[in-house]
This record gives structure tokens, sequence and C-alpha cells, in this order.
């Protein structure tokens, strides 16, 4: 009896993680874009976008809000030690849709800054919001040492529908819908 009850017991965890598994295959995907770096004036800009997948969208227009972090990070390559965090900016964006006025509202906070913007199609709110045109990393390059440098781009976007607590006890889910990131290729910083 007990060996039964054993094999049984076994079953039922044995399905409890399937289904686990299966619950967590509901994480999106992403692409970025190669990051471009440009240096006018002894500023420092990055260029990138990020390219998220169609159920992504598809979830965003029937109505649930989402949040997208962006990192900008600039690095100084190191030959024997790790590479060395220079200085970063964080943008956060945040995309919520209206389907009965049929309007997106996204909002984009770059430090103490914040900007909303109302749009009509998704396509239009799509380039502004996951594009990073001219992000200024550095208003005086000069200021730093001479080095290899690169930037590291990194978008995610966390799920709205799962509670800290519950994220907490069932570590092993997902809290994530995506997780990209792609580094610049490197350059060299001269002073002069």
């Amino acid at each position: 009896m007990a060996r039964y009850t054993r094999q049984l017991l076994d079953r039922v965890i044995l399905l409890l993680l399937f289904c686990l598994a299966i619950g967590a295959n509901t994480v999106y995907g992403a692409e970025l874009d190669p990051v471009t770096v440009s240096i006018h004036e002894n500023r420092l800009f990055a260029n990138s976008l990020l390219r998220p997948e169609q159920r992504f969208l598809d979830s965003l227009q029937q109505g649930i809000s989402k949040e997208v972090i962006f990192y900008v990070d600039l690095f100084r390559v190191w030959k024997i030690w790790p590479d060395e965090f220079v200085s970063g900016l964080k943008i956060k964006r945040t995309l919520r849709a209206n389907p009965i006025k049929r309007e997106y509202v996204a909002t984009s906070q770059v430090g103490n800054v914040i900007t909303e913007k109302r749009f009509r199609d998704i396509d239009s709110m799509s380039s502004w919001v996951f594009g990073l045109n001219n992000i200024l990393l550095s208003n005086n390059i000069s200021d730093y040492e001479e080095g290899v440098y690169y930037v590291k781009i990194t978008a995610e976007s966390r799920q709205q529908n799962v509670p800290p607590a519950i994220g907490f006890f069932l570590f092993f889910i997902p809290q994530k819908e995506f997780s990209v990131y792609r580094n610049s290729l490197p350059f060299n910083i001269k002073n002069q």
C-alpha cells in the first residue's frame, strides 16, 4: 500500500512540474538592432531600436499596459580585469492603450524628466517608444581616461500579472516578458 501511494505521489508531483513548465512558457521574444555610437563636439551619443515580438504588441492593443526599461551603459575594456562600468542611464517607457478611444498613450521617464505623448496608431507609437535615438551618455568625453570603450544597451519588460509575493515563492517562473541586450563595437577615446 505504501509503495502504491509513493508512486501516485511521484506522478502527481511530475504532473504539477509539467503544468508549471507549460505555464512558464509565456515569455515574449524581442530583438535589439545593432548599437551605434557617435561622437559629436566632444559629446557621446548612442542609437538602437528594440523590435518586440508581435504577441507583445497584440496584448498592448487588447488594453494591457506594458512597461519597457532601457539601460544604456558605458563600459571601459580592460585586458585582464573585468570591464569597468563608467556611466549609465535608465529610461523607463510605459505604454497604455485605450481601445474605446482608439488611442495609445506612451510615457518616457529619463531621470526626473517625464514626457507623455498620445498616438492614434500603434506604429507611430512603436517608433517613438522602441527607438533610442541620440541618447546622450556624456557631455564631455575628455573627462574620461584614454582607452577602449563600448556601450551596452539592455531592454527588459516585466510581467504585470504576477504579484510580488507569489513571484518570491515561485522563483522558477520567469517574471520578465523579455530581457535582451546588445553591445556596440569597441571604440577609442583619446584625449587631445
